[in-house]
């Protein structure tokens, strides 16, 4: 977590009850010069809360694992296949 760019949580609600999480965050968080990207993937709005309350600023996006499947198959580099020179 202090070395990531991206911060990127998925289907997790981010409770206020959840100290030790919150603490490895918190700790995570404070130890760095630059504050990382920070994306949520959500089914709904219900954690938005959660997480503005907790880290001000996060791309929130709601569709599940869906949209992230979505997503990187979208960006997804297809293998080029290497021409070999026929040798006659």
């Amino acid at each position: 977590l202090r070395a990531a760019r991206h911060w990127i949580m998925i289907g997790y609600s981010f409770p206020d009850e959840d100290v030790g999480i919150r603490a490895l965050f918190a700790r995570a968080a404070s130890s760095r010069t630059r504050p990382p990207r920070i994306t949520v993937i959500q089914h709904d709005d219900r954690a938005r809360v959660n997480y503005e309350s907790f880290f001000g600023s996060v791309n929130y996006l709601l569709g599940g694992t869906e949209l992230l499947v979505a997503r990187w198959k979208a960006r997804a580099v297809r293998p080029r296949v290497a021409r070999h020179a026929s040798h006659a």
